[in-house]
């Protein structure tokens, strides 16, 4: 009975602490001006650091509770434990084994990773763009460049996580410089 209430508080621990049940909010677009969209880029970055790490760290500490309830499992084996808590550390083993497997931790942690680099580039262009730039408006064309590069990221990393090919169009505008 002991094995069976360890079990699930180490079920219980692995999954509280893991981000893919507790997404944060994702930021939104303020005002359409140089400034917000600069802010709004920012934002996003960060939530997608964010995001990847914590994506990460749920594939690192899942695949250790894996690893911790393999050895659980022989030791109890090993140690003459009763066969119900035998069984229930390794289904719990396995249900932890198939659970990474179904969110597809790295997949998602590499989906960020796009996202992170792809709004990157888009930041260094804005702030070359803006040197050439001579007129002062609170939205310039390198403003609305930015935003469309962030937005066309920002779906990428979308349809990336539900496991679709992006969108060309997206695709496209992420390949192209500022004009």
């Amino acid at each position: 009975r002991r094995h069976f209430l360890v079990a699930l508080l180490a079920l219980w621990w692995l999954l509280s602490g893991c981000s893919i049940f507790k997404p944060a909010p994702v930021p939104q677009l303020g005002e359409i001006t140089n400034a917000g969209i600069e802010d709004y880029a920012k934002k996003i970055l960060a939530y997608y650091d964010l995001r990847s790490s914590k994506t990460e760290s749920a594939g690192i500490w899942g695949t250790l509770g894996v690893r911790i309830l393999s050895l659980a499992t022989m030791a109890m084996g090993l140690l003459g434990a009763p066969g119900p808590a035998v069984g229930l550390s390794a289904g719990t083993g396995t249900f932890l084994t198939d659970s990474l497997e179904l969110l597809e931790i790295g997949d998602r942690a590499n989906a960020y990773k796009f996202g992170k680099k792809k709004i990157k580039l888009a930041i260094g262009g804005y702030a070359d763009c803006l040197e050439k730039e001579t007129r002062k408006d609170p939205l310039t064309k390198c403003g609305s460049a930015l935003l469309k590069k962030v937005n066309a990221a920002v779906n990428a990393v979308d349809e990336l996580l539900t496991r679709a090919m992006p969108d060309e169009k997206d695709l496209e505008e992420l390949k192209e410089g500022f004009k």
